[in-house]
């Protein structure tokens, strides 16, 4: 008999499990899920773990809006869930709400990668098509339309075979994407220059952004980041393009008034080369290639006032080389090469060092605005702090305000041969479940 509580439905198998896999798999999941699924009879269990039919997903879909359940179903490859809030439809779980939730499904099949914007979601499948959903007031979904969306719609980015998009960003109201052969493309608002096209008209659909023509063949992007308002890109030789908003020292590129004057054009900024970036409101950060020194500018505000670095600026020099760092606002967390984390900047909270040295090494981390996320390397298993406002440390966590106490993400495990990666943006989070390809030697 179905209940009027949440139940999680999901397959974490690949095409073609045997009987046994799929025994151990209910095992696991009975063991370590956090919601009612383990209260189910083993036959309903069996059933749902087996590979789902589109057929089968669209029953499976009323059934769960009539009795009111939440569940998530995980297509063979890959599958998202989302949490936080959900005021523009940014969980894309097809139901406009005005207030935050938790655990929504998205039924996307094959999905790669995944961008949170500040108010919109950016996910790329596996044949190479890009979707988007939530605020589109700007154009942020290039759809051609203005129109906010609940539910995942088409990017309109047609690309020459074989070329496809590797790599998405979503900033307040714009988004980049870089291909498999080094091109950028924008789209949505560009009142302040923040596309790069060298106007400041805003797009509905994507252009392709030129960031020194004599070199683009050469010098391909191989990753770009949107802020609020202005843009970064990162080319394969290590240089670093900058565009967009300079009322802040977004762009690093020298004295500010701290009034909007629109750089369309790219410029690069950094002398030495570069092999990480990451931006996020209006701050950036880049790691150098050879030392893993970081490097942040642009405008923090905390307590009332704003700090401003308006050129590259040299962190105190980290105990290790860095590996990656991600900006949650205004603390960063740096991963190191042995799989140590460190933290810089004074936001709060933080956690303390012994959840630090009682949990490491880690594997992995990301960042929304406020809150941190570090997975550890050992389980896998990741953890959050920060605020919560609109719920963004997940589901079981609701009932928190803000901790600086790491809690655990209550998602389901990821199977053998599966990694999950979580990405934040302003009030909303995305965990994404994919398949591990083998690299080959």
């Amino acid at each position: 008999r179905l209940r009027s509580e949440p139940l999680c439905l999901f397959s974490m198998l690949s095409e073609g499990s045997n009987t046994r896999e799929h025994e151990e798999s209910l095992s696991a999941l009975r063991t370590s899920c956090m919601c009612d699924m383990c209260r189910f009879p083993i036959e309903l269990q069996r059933l749902i773990c087996h590979k789902i039919s589109p057929s089968m997903l669209a029953t499976l879909q009323s059934i769960s809006r009539c009795w009111r359940l939440r569940y998530h179903v995980f297509w063979p490859g890959s599958g998202l869930v989302a949490w936080g809030g959900n005021h523009d439809g940014q969980l894309g779980d097809g139901h406009p709400c005005y207030a935050s939730s938790t655990s929504s499904p998205l039924f996307l099949a094959a999905v790669e990668h995944v961008a949170c914007g500040a108010y919109h979601t950016l996910a790329l499948s596996a044949d190479g098509t890009v979707s988007a959903w939530g605020r589109n007031d700007h154009g942020q979904l290039g759809n051609g339309l203005t129109t906010s969306e609940h539910s995942p719609v088409r990017v309109c980015l047609e690309l020459p075979a074989p070329e496809r998009v590797v790599h998405l960003s979503g900033g307040m109201a714009h988004s980049l994407a870089v291909t498999s052969a080094g091109h950028l493309f924008a789209w949505g608002r560009n009142a302040l220059g923040q596309l790069g096209d060298q106007t400041t008209e805003e797009r509905l659909s994507p252009v392709e952004i030129l960031l020194d023509p004599a070199a683009t063949e050469h010098d391909p992007v191989i990753d770009a980041r949107a802020g609020n308002d202005h843009s970064v890109a990162l080319t394969l030789a290590g240089c670093v393009w900058v565009w967009g908003d300079h009322s802040g020292g977004q762009l690093g590129i020298g004295p500010i008034d701290y009034r909007p004057r629109p750089h369309p054009t790219p410029i690069r900024i950094s002398p030495l080369p570069a092999r990480a970036i990451d931006v996020k409101g209006d701050l950036s950060l880049m790691i150098k290639a050879e030392q893993g020194d970081l490097f942040f500018w642009g405008l923090q505000r905390r307590y009332g006032q704003r700090f401003c670095r308006v050129r590259p600026t040299k962190c105190h020099p980290p105990r290790k080389p860095a590996r990656k760092c991600v900006i949650c606002g205004n603390t960063s967390l740096i991963l190191h090469n042995d799989g140590a984390l460190g933290i810089i900047g004074d936001g709060k909270p933080q956690p303390d060092e012994s959840f630090l040295e009682d949990n490491g090494p880690f594997h992995d981390i990301s960042g929304a605005w406020g809150v941190s996320f570090a997975q550890r390397a050992r389980d896998k298993a990741w953890f959050a702090w920060g605020i919560n406002e609109h719920r963004q440390l997940g589901p079981g966590n609701e009932k928190l305000s803000m901790t600086a106490r790491p809690v655990p993400l209550r998602l389901p495990p990821a199977g053998p041969g599966f990694e999950v990666t979580v990405h934040g943006g302003t009030m909303h989070c995305i965990a994404l479940w994919r398949r591990v390809v083998a690299q080959s030697k």
